[in-house]
């Protein structure tokens, strides 16, 4: 039963989720059409697909090589596959739950654009199709790419006799964030004006567009979608099938170079093996010994020292600040072009969908880290039920911590996109409360809801809010940010301070109402 609750609830996520991105994918294609132009409605949805593959490219790599980190040297119960002469399937195993952890939200939110898309375009199914096998083929793509740059950086470490982890992981990040750069660069640097431009341009064929995202692997699963779009099926099958060359070509080589995979993981999960002499002087230590000054102390000195040490917790925010850095290139994008269109970037649905996006980042912040705060404690549990501390005082202390530091990100999130494009004083104000009030009613329902359904069975942020507790929250979020987008759209559209009142109200209420329910729980809680 608990099984088949979890698999309703994660359907009616992805439900939620589609059904967005549906809307949102055939509003933006629609908008495009609206002048009579040929080349402008080619443009506008190439430029989409584009983005969009570009974008979500990147983060299928970047979850890819946090999970490879993550997980590709860990032993487990696998140490008797690698010492059998079946150990190379390992390779496999790990490179196939990589993408399937960081391939299926692409796919699940490409059948829906591409469904918009369709509609719009008139597609028929085997084009929906053929474009959604493109998507997935890129896809998976980028996660070979990902595990292949893990394990050649690791390859040549070993020749050069560097068994060292932390630089290995230093050596991928570092990768990250140079392509991270050059798409910023690349992407910022188009001159939109003048693609859009379309009496000066005497060659219709789009390559002055083209050429900007052809270095891109995200161009090829592109040009599938735009071919299929203009009815060039023969040129859209070519595309495909350098989808698939390209992808027969990474297989190989990963073929090539899988016997190399048994020494590899001997050295980075079971270390060098060197005695190292410990001096005295050397020992570092992050916080010096002190009584702490209240409960607040012990909470957030707590929570610093577990973050800080584990690879997880560092990953996973590595994770989410890149999700923050493609939300800052969007925002600089739509202030570099705001005087294309100003009606629409200025109007009352981009800041609505502005908010929307700001509080998505806070919520991805908060199943990761704030849902699964007390189901983490996890042996060290009975530490909290047998200290001299009431539980309300822990459930506020990691509420505070949570509320400010979540508070500071969705400030500055608001602030990249209020700056550049002076957004009026008194809608500024507004869209501040509002965000101020949702990220204390989103940290409040994920800390409580955690609070409520502790399990310590597991200390996994991932099985945890995948849970049935888990994906509660996540449908109980969506379900507030969605409530929230519309009241404030209302607010803005109809100058009417009553959505806001509104929304005030059911927000006290849900914290309110949440906080007695935790502490309630907490304090009946057995811990062991």
């Amino acid at each position: 039963m608990a099984k088949i609750s979890v698999t309703v609830l994660m359907l009616a996520v992805i439900a939620l989720i589609a059904w967005g991105v549906f809307y949102l994918t055939k509003f933006g294609l629609e908008f495009t059409q609206i002048e009579d132009d040929i080349f402008m409605n080619q443009v506008g949805p190439l430029y989409i697909y584009e983005l969009f593959l570009l974008l979500t490219g990147f983060l299928v790599f970047v979850s890819s090589i946090i999970f490879a980190l993550v997980n590709f040297f860990k032993s487990y119960k696998d140490n008797w596959i690698m010492a059998s002469p079946k150990y190379r399937t390992m390779l496999w195993v790990n490179s196939f739950k990589a993408i399937n952890n960081s391939t299926w939200a692409i796919v699940i939110i490409s059948i829906p654009l591409l469904i918009a898309a369709g509609q719009v375009f008139q597609f028929s199914f085997l084009t929906v199709f053929l474009s959604v096998l493109a998507v997935l083929i890129f896809a998976v793509i980028c996660s070979l790419l990902a595990i292949m740059i893990i394990f050649i950086f690791s390859i040549l470490m070993n020749l050069l006799r560097i068994k060292n982890f932390m630089l290995l992981a230093s050596l991928v990040i570092a990768v990250v964030v140079y392509i991270a750069v050059f798409i910023w660069q690349r992407v910022v640097n188009m001159n939109l004006e003048k693609i859009f431009q379309t009496d000066n341009i005497v060659d219709p064929s789009l390559s002055v567009f083209t050429d900007y995202f052809s270095v891109f692997p995200s161009h090829l699963s592109a040009m599938v979608i735009f071919n299929f779009q203009i009815g060039d099926t023969v040129t859209a099958i070519k595309y495909v099938s350098l989808l698939l060359l390209a992808l027969f070509i990474i297989v190989l080589i990963f073929k090539l170079l899988e016997f190399k995979f048994l020494h590899i993981w001997q050295i980075f999960q079971e270390g060098p093996f060197e005695a190292k002499k410990e001096k005295k002087q050397a020992t570092r230590h992050l916080f010096q010994g002190s009584f702490p000054k209240s409960a607040e102390d012990v909470v957030y000195k707590k929570e610093l020292l577990t973050s800080l040490r584990s690879s997880k917790n560092f990953l996973g925010i590595l994770f989410l600040a890149i999700l923050l850095f493609a939300q800052v290139a969007l925002i600089t994008l739509i202030d570099k072009y705001s005087n294309i269109g100003d009606d629409f970037i200025l109007g009352e649905n981009m800041i609505a969908l502005q908010l929307a996006i700001v509080l998505f980042f806070i919520t991805a912040f908060i199943v990761r880290f704030v849902f699964p705060s007390f189901s983490q404690e996890n042996n060290t549990s009975w530490i909290m039920g047998s200290a001299p501390i009431k539980m309300s005082k822990v459930f506020y202390s990691k509420y505070k911590i949570f509320s400010l530091a979540l508070i500071i990100l969705g400030t500055l999130s608001l602030l990249l996109y209020i700056i550049p494009l002076q957004i009026s004083l008194s809608l500024s104000i507004s869209l501040n409360i509002v965000t101020l009030i949702a990220i204390l009613t989103l940290t409040m329902l994920g800390l409580a809801l955690g609070s409520i359904y502790i399990n310590f069975e597991s200390s996994d942020p991932n099985e945890l809010s995948t849970s049935a507790p888990g994906i509660s929250f996540i449908i109980s979020a969506l379900a507030y940010i969605t409530l929230t987008t519309y009241l404030f759209y209302l607010s803005v559209s109809s100058a009417s301070y009553l959505p806001l009142i509104l929304f005030t109200v059911v927000s006290i209420i849900i914290i309110l109402s949440f906080k007695r329910l935790a502490i309630k729980a907490l304090e009946k809680m057995e811990y062991y």
